[in-house]
C-alpha cells in the first residue's frame, strides 16, 4: 500500500506550538439504502458502488488515491489509522468499504463506515474555517450526484443521533503541557471553561479517553439544531481561549532562564528513557510530549513539524484491539520505541 503520510503530519500552520492539527468530518447516509450496520450483503455493495460513482462523477476527488478495505491489514492498517485517515470501526468493518485520499491528502472519504459517506478534511495547526469549507464544500459537491437521506425539522440523517443534523464534526488536537505542568486544577478549569462554551473534550483516542501525554481534543458538542457557521464560532472561540491559557502557563513556567534550565532536564531524561526502554504508548507519549514542548519552546533544536508525527508514532496503539496476545504486545513496543528512535537519533541537548 503507496499511502503518502497526511498533510498535518509533514507542515505546520496557525498556532502549531500547541495546535497540532484541525478537523472536519462531514456524515452523509444514501436516501432509499440502510444504514452501513444494518445492510446485508447486496446493499452495502450498492451502496459504495453509489458513493463511489458519485465522488468520481463530482470530480471531488479527482487524482485521488483508492483503497479497498479488504486489502488492509497488519501494519497497512495501524499506519492508515496512525496518521487519521481510517479509524478502527471502518479497519473491522465489512466487505465492501473504501477510502478514497486527495492528491493533497488533506482531504479523504470513508465508504461504508458508521455512514455511507464519512468525509474528513485535516489541516495543520488552527483553521477551523478552512477545514470546514473543504470538507463541508466535498459534501455539497457529492451531492450533486447522489441524493442523501434528509428529513425536514431534523437536517441529514445519520446512524449515530449524536451527528444527526448537519452532520458536521470539527475538532481539534492540542497540546496542553504547560497547563498539565501547573497542575490538574488549573487544566480542569480551562477545559471546563470550553465545555461551557458548548464544546466537547476528549482525549488523543477520542471519545471515552483521557487526555495521553498532555493531548486533548476539543470539538462541537451538538450538530442538530445548528448552523455550521455556529459551529465554527463555538470551536474557535473554545479554541482560542484554551490557546491563550496555554502560552500563559507556558511563559509563567518556562519565560526565564531556570524554567528552560528545568525543561531541558526533563527533555535529556525523557530521550534518556527511549534509548534504554521499550515503552507502552501511554509512557512514550507522555516523553514525546516533554519533547514537543522543548522543540516548541526552543529548548530542543528539532522542527516542530516533525513533531506530529513522534506523536503519531507513540500512540499509534490506538490502531490496535487488545490481543492478550504478550508476545505481540511487546514485539509493538520494540517497534514503536525502535521507529521514535530513528526519528529523534540526530537530537542533542
Amino acid at each position: 500500500m503507496n499511502v503518502q503520510p497526511p498533510l498535518w503530519l509533514r507542515e505546520t500552520g496557525p498556532d502549531s506550538d500547541i495546535v497540532l492539527s484541525t478537523r472536519c468530518r462531514v456524515a452523509r447516509n444514501l436516501d432509499g439504502f440502510p444504514f452501513p450496520w444494518r445492510a446485508g450483503e447486496l446493499e452495502s455493495k450498492e451502496a459504495a458502488e453509489s458513493v463511489l460513482l458519485a465522488a468520481e462523477r463530482s470530480g471531488v476527488f479527482r487524482d485521488s488515491s483508492c483503497i479497498r478495505g479488504a486489502d488492509v491489514n497488519g501494519e497497512s492498517a495501524v499506519q492508515l489509522v496512525r496518521w487519521r485517515y481510517a479509524s478502527r470501526d471502518w479497519i473491522v468493518g465489512g466487505r465492501h468499504r473504501w477510502l478514497l485520499i486527495s492528491a493533497d491528502t488533506a482531504l479523504s472519504l470513508l465508504v461504508n463506515e458508521e455512514d455511507h459517506v464519512r468525509i474528513q478534511s485535516i489541516y495543520p495547526g488552527l483553521l477551523v474555517e478552512s477545514v470546514m469549507a473543504r470538507a463541508h464544500g466535498a459534501a455539497r459537491g457529492i451531492e450533486t450526484a447522489a441524493q442523501f437521506a434528509s428529513r425536514p425539522g431534523i437536517g441529514f440523517l445519520t446512524a449515530s443521533l449524536t451527528n444527526a443534523g448537519t452532520g458536521i464534526r470539527v475538532s481539534v488536537l492540542l497540546h496542553l503541557a504547560g497547563l498539565a505542568a501547573l497542575g490538574g486544577h488549573d487544566l480542569e478549569q480551562v477545559l471546563q471553561a470550553a465545555r461551557l462554551l458548548g464544546c466537547a473534550v476528549r482525549g488523543l483516542y477520542g471519545e471515552g479517553s483521557s487526555g495521553t501525554g498532555e493531548l486533548f481534543q476539543v470539538s462541537n458538542m451538538y450538530t442538530w439544531g445548528v448552523e455550521p457557521e455556529q459551529i465554527a464560532d463555538r470551536v474557535s472561540s473554545a479554541t482560542a481561549y484554551i490557546v491563550d491559557a496555554e502560552r500563559r502557563a507556558r511563559h509563567k513556567l518556562f519565560g526565564d532562564e531556570t524554567g528552560r534550565a528545568k525543561l531541558a532536564d526533563w527533555s535529556c531524561s525523557a530521550l534518556k528513557s527511549l534509548y534504554e526502554e521499550e515503552a507502552p504508548p501511554e509512557r512514550l507519549l507522555q516523553w514525546m510530549s516533554t519533547l514537543r514542548l522543548a522543540a516548541a519552546e526552543g529548548v530542543l533544536p528539532a522542527d516542530l513539524a516533525d513533531t506530529a508525527e513522534w506523536i503519531s508514532i507513540a500512540g499509534s496503539e490506538a490502531a490496535e484491539q487488545p490481543s492478550g496476545n504478550t508476545a505481540r504486545e511487546r514485539f509493538l513496543a520494540i517497534s514503536r520505541t525502535s521507529a521514535l528512535r530513528q526519528k529523534l537519533r540526530h537530537l542533542i541537548i
